[in-house]
């Protein structure tokens, strides 16, 4: 088990480092930002503050006999929304979307067992005009959800609070359960055991590809698990993010170790281009040149991925605070060799998009309690989720 939180610390930090690619104070507040005096630091300091860090301890000594360790996540969504006019060859259809959602989860790790509990609850309001010109059909109106949920090493818990609502009229049983073999092994083909007998490789397979791409910073991340954190690699961090990203990295090494890193617009275009080049589009499509069709402009742009260490070197929080308020607009014309040759546009698309809020996780003392009754809960299967029929 040692070796298995040894891994998942590397992962954090080595996650941290390049966190923002994937953009992508106190967890489960409005604000998850974590306050600091943060500044630029050199190569040569951040290296030498890592350094410092023992990724064993990181998250404690798991081999201890009276060891536990307590998780508080938090996530919630102010506003989000999606307004948007599409024209296709002269057909116009309108969509729009708003979502709001806030969760909290409490989990309790020990070494031979494992508690979490906590609550869920969302609401999404979709609208469409205009789509039965093309053809298509879009389940509009509102989804509700109001979960409790809680896990022991075998099964997710879930009991509505309020039935569910949505535009498909689909149900689920008041309460349920689902194995995490299910949910796991379904999703990597294999079965799961939440604490093995046999050693755990003390190096993750990250999956990194032997090539020379890097598009989302895997093999990075591999080096920095495999060989530790040195001057070179966070060199080579830092470059990617900086150069590669358009992140901005600074650090508060007041009280430990705190970490931000700011993802900038140029951190989109990075993303847009390195999902394009993943997907391996052909060179000469709309895909391959895709700025030349889309702009985007911002009245907000704020994402922000931080992490603190304390001085005792154990992890203290890691969230995400973001504010994002977008207008974007897509021409396509029906050359995109000789674009310049039409008047008009195959696809036109305009739109503005909204995203506020924030996710965290806190270690802290956490005292969970799973209800009694939560071994009557029945197994999910396809038989117990209702589905209405539409004639088709």
């Amino acid at each position: 088990m040692k070796k298995l939180f040894v891994g998942c610390s590397a992962v954090i930090l080595a996650g941290a480092l390049v966190g923002a690619t994937a953009c992508g104070g106190g967890v489960g507040g409005n604000n998850y930002s974590i306050p600091g005096k943060y500044t630029a630091a050199t190569n040569e300091e951040l290296a030498a503050e890592l350094s410092k860090i023992d990724m064993e301890g990181l998250l404690g000594d798991p081999t201890a006999e009276d060891y536990s360790l307590g998780i508080s996540f938090g996530a919630k969504l102010r506003e989000a929304g999606l307004s948007a006019s599409v024209d296709v060859e002269g057909m116009r259809f309108d969509i729009s979307t708003e979502e709001s959602l806030e969760a909290n989860y409490d989990i309790l790790i020990r070494q031979d067992s494992l508690a979490g509990a906590g609550s869920y609850k969302a609401e999404m309001n979709l609208e469409a005009n205009g789509l039965e010109q093309l053809g298509a059909y879009l389940p509009t109106g509102e989804t509700t959800n109001d979960m409790s949920v809680y896990n022991d090493a075998d099964y997710l818990y879930v009991k509505q609070n309020k039935p569910m609502k949505n535009p498909l009229g689909v149900t689920l049983p008041e309460t349920f359960k689902v194995s995490f073999n299910e949910i796991i092994g379904d999703a990597f083909g294999e079965d799961v055991d939440m604490f093995p007998d046999e050693k755990v490789p003390a190096v993750p397979d990250t999956g990194v590809d032997s090539g020379d791409d890097d598009l989302f910073g895997d093999q990075i991340i591999g080096g920095v698990i495999e060989n530790g954190i040195t001057a070179e690699s966070v060199d080579e961090v830092l470059f990617f993010l900086n150069n590669t990203m358009g992140c901005q990295v600074q650090m508060d090494n007041s009280d430990g170790l705190k970490l931000k890193l700011s993802a900038s617009e140029k951190t989109v275009w990075a993303l847009i281009n390195m999902f394009l080049q993943q997907e391996s589009f052909a060179p000469g499509t709309v895909a391959d040149g895709l700025e030349d069709y889309l702009t985007i402009s911002y009245k907000n742009f704020k994402f922000d991925f931080y992490v603190d260490i304390g001085s005792d070197g154990l992890l203290r929080e890691v969230s995400i605070d973001f504010d994002v308020d977008a207008h974007f607009a897509l021409h396509v014309p029906e050359d995109p060799e000789d674009p310049e040759s039409l008047s008009g546009d195959m696809i036109a698309v305009t739109g503005d998009f909204v995203l506020r809020g924030g996710l965290g996780a806190e270690i802290k003392k956490v005292q969970v309690k799973l209800p009694a009754e939560l071994q009557n809960y029945p197994v999910l299967d396809e038989t117990s989720i209702m589905i209405p029929s539409f004639g088709y």
